[in-house]
């Protein structure tokens, strides 16, 4: 298993970015750092920031398409659609290349959980992906638990039946009021086997996929990851 999951690595990660409105600099530093640890086989970007259109990661250019500016949550979903429709028609891309979407502010951190989570897709899982349990007895109209969307892994034969023909979202609805509302109704609900990591603490700093979402403020410090359960994450 170690030398599948070192092929993949070094030859079958793609990866789908975006959208980093003003934050040119934040993706370039932090891509080409990551580059560094994964060489991605080909970087797809989907921005909603027209400077963004020139960037290159150590010489070596995106593919980009731009999307529309309209709100956070709404360029986030779109930017998810986009690189990954993107990623899988693309003619380079095979059936068994491994794409991880991740925006601009998260970076690889632990490369023993990149491990981890790779070996689960070849393990035969479609992907992986983190999944927040939300308040009990808090009241809300909307979801409570959802997959969520600041980084995740999926083959590309599992999502192209979803994404190769999918268009962007013009707006939300009361059947999906923010952007990993629509990720669990309508792209993880159609994988038939997904690797699904609980978690109930904050989405920054270290996250249990083996990356570093940089937060835009200080929280409590016990409410990040407290990583108790590290060694358990991936033997289910």
């Amino acid at each position: 298993m170690k030398s599948n999951i070192e092929d993949v690595l070094n030859s079958r990660m793609i990866l789908c970015t975006g959208p980093s409105f003003g934050r040119a600099a934040m993706l370039k530093s932090i891509t080409e750092k990551d580059m560094g640890l994964i060489p991605f086989k080909k970087i797809f970007l989907s921005t909603n920031d027209p400077n963004n259109l020139k960037v290159s990661f150590n010489g070596k250019k995106p593919v980009c398409e731009l999307i529309p500016r309209k709100d956070k949550q709404l360029d986030c979903l779109n930017c998810i659609i986009s690189s990954i429709k993107n990623a899988v028609n693309d003619p380079d891309s095979e059936p068994d290349d491994i794409i991880v979407f991740k925006h601009e502010s998260v970076y690889v951190s632990d490369m023993h959980l990149v491990k981890k989570a790779i070996g689960k897709i070849l393990d035969g899982y479609d992907g992986v992906f983190k999944y927040w349990i939300g308040f009990d007895n808090q009241p809300t109209n909307q979801l409570n638990d959802y997959y969520h969307t600041d980084s995740f892994y999926i083959k590309v034969s599992a999502a192209k039946p979803i994404f190769s023909e999918l268009h962007l979202v013009k707006w939300f609805t009361k059947d999906y009021q923010f952007c990993e509302e629509y990720l669990t109704k309508y792209i993880v609900k159609k994988l038939p086997n997904v690797f699904k990591i609980d978690y109930h603490h904050s989405s920054w700093k270290d996250n249990e996929l083996g990356f570093f979402h940089i937060g835009r403020y200080e929280e409590d410090p016990d409410w990040y990851w407290d990583k108790k359960n590290y060694n358990e994450l991936y033997r289910t």
